[in-house]
């Protein structure tokens, strides 16, 4: 009987003890949950760049010459390279060997102009070549991540010239002249295998593109410039490009070019009173390049209208467009970028209008004015942001820059107690339910 009085008085105090333990358990589990599947999303403030812009149809337009040829062709100019009447851009082949080994000559020739510059440096150079190898080396990796295979071959001779000037420079070798000779070697016995082809010549001076790259038009440059609105439309409907049968390539005449495209109406209205735009071709040609506003033609029955652009630019990705599609851009904006979802009207009371913090939570709103400060219906408004310090929300005004349907920019120079708040990576909160100044989060 005593042994059983004992074991039901310990009863109790094993499921307190039990109870004390399990406590912190719980809390541990719920800190975790809380982890591991967030109540609310953050967004850190960063610059951004944003546009204002439109996307459009039409043609690149150049002052070209075609470059007859067919067969098996091996180039001997690459693509953007300027050219005179006469110089010869291609070879036929006669041979399937006869394209490797012009590869291989090529390459030569390019490994003893690089050889040939490298020796051109002096002892006194040292920390010049130190800053010029870093450069290249940086650039080179950027056109890697770019995937710009163009800017990589640059960057590739840039940084080896670098490299081998250092070498001279710090005595690790002499010269170069031993391996000069022996590639001029190796050149003089791959010229004697690859014979003499039939080439092709340039008919005329200017930049080279070759017709495995280049887009050819079925119009002319100055048929379409004088196309009516409607007429370019069609045109651009049922496809303006060619096959390059019988071309080896198309020689552009001048580094000026034009663009013509196809916009609404009310896209039209855009260019009123604008001469300068920018554009860009995306996934194309990604620079952006300045253009001269030249014309603008709106045919209001058929609801289309025409403009024409002038680029001064030229590059081998330029020279590769036809028909595309081209974002055409007004002006850009640099700011502080904010996801439109965080955007929070918030009401304040007449007597606190005056102040940055507001006096209750309203709905979230993107917002057109610029001002942080709005008036509906007689009740004082204002837009703003909760942001995340520490555990705590605090709600910070911001003054729109520029916006669109996802993000809004807001100025760089943000400080609490003006018109806009956000600073430069500040933890904004985009999803959250019953936010208000100093929640605890």
């Amino acid at each position: 009987m005593r042994a059983s009085k004992k074991q039901k008085g310990r009863f109790p105090l094993r499921q307190l003890i039990l109870l004390l333990l399990l406590v912190p358990g719980i809390y541990v589990c719920v800190q975790l949950v809380r982890i591991f599947r967030p109540t609310y999303e953050y967004e850190t403030a960063i610059l951004y760049t944003m546009a204002d812009s439109i996307e459009v149809e039409g043609l690149v337009l150049f002052n070209e010459t075609p470059v007859a040829g067919t067969g098996e062709l091996g180039y001997l100019v690459t693509d953007g390279e300027r050219v005179s009447a006469g110089t010869p851009v291609a070879e036929i082949d006669t041979d399937a060997s006869q394209a490797g080994i012009r590869t291989r000559l090529q390459s030569i020739e390019s490994q003893i102009a690089l050889l040939q510059k490298s020796q051109n440096t002096s002892a006194s150079q040292v920390e010049t070549l130190l800053s010029q190898r870093s450069t290249a080396l940086y650039d080179l990796l950027d056109g890697l991540d770019r995937m710009d295979l163009e800017s990589t071959a640059q960057n590739k001779e840039n940084y080896l010239t670098a490299q081998n000037k250092m070498q001279i420079t710090t005595g690790v070798v002499r010269d170069f002249n031993a391996r000069i000779a022996e590639l001029q070697a190796e050149r003089e016995t791959l010229a004697a295998q690859l014979g003499s082809p039939e080439q092709i010549s340039a008919p005329a001076g200017g930049y080279f593109i070759n017709s495995q790259n280049a887009a050819l038009l079925a119009v002319s440059e100055q048929e379409v410039l004088a196309m009516p609105a409607a007429e370019f439309s069609a045109l651009l409907a049922q496809g303006a490009q060619q096959q390059a049968d019988e071309l080896a390539g198309k020689i552009v005449a001048s580094y000026q070019w034009y663009f013509c495209g196809v916009c609404t109406p009310e896209q039209a209205k855009r260019f009123s009173g604008v001469n300068k735009v920018s554009i860009c071709f995306p996934g194309r040609a990604e620079a952006v390049l300045p253009a001269e506003v030249i014309s603008v033609e709106t045919d209001q029955a058929a609801g289309i209208a025409k403009f024409t652009l002038k680029c001064e630019y030229i590059g081998a990705d330029v020279l590769r467009l036809g028909q595309e599609t081209a974002q055409i851009i007004f002006k850009s904006y640099t700011g502080i970028r904010i996801s439109t979802a965080a955007v929070h009207m918030i009401k304040e009371e007449p007597a606190a209008s005056s102040s940055s913090q507001p006096a209750e939570s309203g709905a979230a709103s993107s917002g057109q004015d610029e001002s942080s400060d709005v008036v509906i219906n007689g009740e004082h408004y204002v837009r703003g942001v909760y942001v995340k310090y520490g555990n705590i929300a605090k709600f910070r005004r911001i003054e729109r820059l520029y916006e669109n349907d996802e993000y809004i920019l807001v100025e760089v120079n943000g400080k609490v107690g003006t018109a806009n708040e956000v600073r430069m990576y500040d933890e904004i909160i985009v999803n959250g339910t019953d936010l208000y100044d100093g929640k605890l989060l």
